[in-house]
């Protein structure tokens, strides 16, 4: 019997959204801060553009793995500044994630893939 692989596993996050989700999991921010903290950490390695950022963003909240808040005027002067916080879902999916990569290098690992 073969086993017939699909590219990705229809659980498995893209690149764009398991960075996201790893940049607002210990507290909110809104878009521009979430491109700052990725480029910061990366460089120009995994930029996020701002198309793509937002395209993102709209299918993290339509699968209920972020939530959108509301903008406080006594933080931010910007009412477009919208703080997006990861929500028990999202979580769940940053989990599953690192252990799918996690397989995926043990894998490479036992079969004398060099890393």
């Amino acid at each position: 019997m073969k086993l017939e692989l699909q590219r990705e596993p229809a659980d498995a996050l893209t690149e764009a959204s398991f960075l996201i989700l790893i940049a607002i999991a210990n507290r909110p921010m809104h878009g521009y801060l979430i491109m700052q903290t990725v480029d910061a950490f990366f460089g120009s390695e995994s930029r996020i553009g701002a198309g793509t950022l937002y395209r993102t963003l709209q299918r993290l909240s339509a699968g209920a793995l972020i939530e959108a808040g509301r903008v406080d005027p006594s933080e931010s002067d910007d009412e477009r500044r919208i703080p997006y916080r990861i929500t028990r879902a999202g979580r769940t999916a940053i989990r599953a994630e690192l252990h799918r990569l996690h397989s995926l290098i043990e894998f490479a690992a036992t079969n004398g893939a060099e890393l």
